[in-house]
């Protein structure tokens, strides 16, 4: 009994001793957090959808364009538009006609079959195509929509932002920002920044240079380039970002339709002799990007209708004179076999049958 009043006592006083110690003193069983990034939507839905029905067209402004593909010519002096649904639109047309395309009439057109750009830009299941057939006439859309949001919103400033001559409003950070580096750094006039958003599979990459280029193809060939070029640069600053910068970025916010004049009423045709006419070859893009993220929707429809085949050359028949008034060759064959069962060649008259004479 002894040795058990013992222990009961020893137990009390180790409790006792315990509650004296200071709970800065205390050893804290440490806690383990998963950091997880709350994803920021950068637009609300309500307001986003009531954007996207509010459609201008491009016709209103003087100098803005669309670029057909990547490797379209860019005017230097203008705004040009690229999204690649209606090149999704055009090969959904091809496949529904199954046959190869021979003959296309628009240069632009031609130049948007031939491209190889658009390629696994998307995965399939980030867009969405459909193709309509009634009678005559063929209908394809496509369309995608992508939201992208930066991992923490940034600044959104206050105060006009001078772009060239005009006050726009803007957004960016000073020092650094959560998912944001420098792609590469030459000097002030001549450098990219990436975005690097909650949906990682994507990027954002803006680039400022004055060395212009003739099409998109080739400034993303000069982003690649830059990047390549700047690994050997051994200067630590130019790489990350420090207290002393500061990223200042206008915010972009259009939605424009577009149809193409140089695709609409024109023609094509396959190398089994079925001729089509473009009626309608029509794109919408909705594009905004600001201090919460970027977001885009774009979406292209083209119509064709299926004429007669005189129309492939689209010119004046004219008199066709078969005549076998000289040696000709006869052949007979069953369709299903390879090779004819009969043949004949003829080089003189004795096996023709003549005419009557009045003897």
């Amino acid at each position: 009994m002894k040795i058990l009043y013992i222990l009961i006592a020893l137990v009390i006083i180790l409790q006792s001793c315990s509650t004296d110690i200071p709970k800065s003193r205390q050893i804290k069983t440490p806690t383990v957090v998963d950091e997880v990034f709350n994803v920021i939507e950068p637009f609300d839905s309500t307001k986003i959808n009531n954007f996207l029905l509010k459609t201008d067209s491009i016709e209103n402004y003087d100098y803005t364009d669309y670029s057909i593909t990547l490797e379209s010519r860019l005017n230097s002096k203008h705004n040009s538009i690229y999204a690649v649904p209606f090149i999704y639109a055009w090969h959904e047309i091809k496949k529904e006609i199954g046959d190869k395309i021979k003959r296309i009439e628009s240069k632009n057109l031609k130049r948007l079959n031939n491209s190889r750009t658009y390629k696994n830009v998307l995965n399939p299941d980030e867009y969405k195509t459909t193709i309509k057939h009634e009678g005559d006439e063929i209908t394809a859309t496509a369309e995608f929509f992508k939201s992208l949001s930066f991992y923490e919103p940034l600044t959104e400033f206050n105060k006009p932002f001078k772009f060239k001559n005009t006050n726009v409003k803007s957004f960016g950070f000073y020092r650094e920002a959560a998912g944001v580096s420098i792609a590469y750094y030459v000097n002030d006039k001549n450098f990219a920044i990436k975005f690097r958003p909650i949906q990682n599979e994507h990027e954002i990459i803006l680039i400022l240079t004055k060395n212009k280029k003739k099409s998109f193809l080739d400034y993303y060939t000069l982003y690649e380039n830059q990047i390549e070029k700047f690994k050997l640069d051994s200067i630590r600053w130019k790489h990350q970002f420090t207290n002393l910068d500061k990223v200042i970025i206008p915010n972009i916010n259009f939605n424009l339709s577009y149809n193409f004049p140089s695709i609409t009423n024109t023609s094509f045709s396959t190398n089994t002799m079925r001729v089509f006419n473009i009626t309608k070859a029509y794109q919408k893009t909705a594009f905004v990007l600001n201090h919460n993220g970027a977001a885009i929707r774009s979406k292209a429809e083209l119509t064709v209708v299926e004429s007669a085949c005189d129309a492939i050359e689209q010119m004046k028949p004219e008199p066709k004179n078969m005549i076998f008034n000289t040696d000709f060759v006869l052949f007979l064959k069953r369709k299903d076999a390879d090779l004819p069962y009969f043949g004949l060649s003829i080089t003189n008259d004795e096996l023709l049958e003549k005419f009557p004479t009045n003897d």
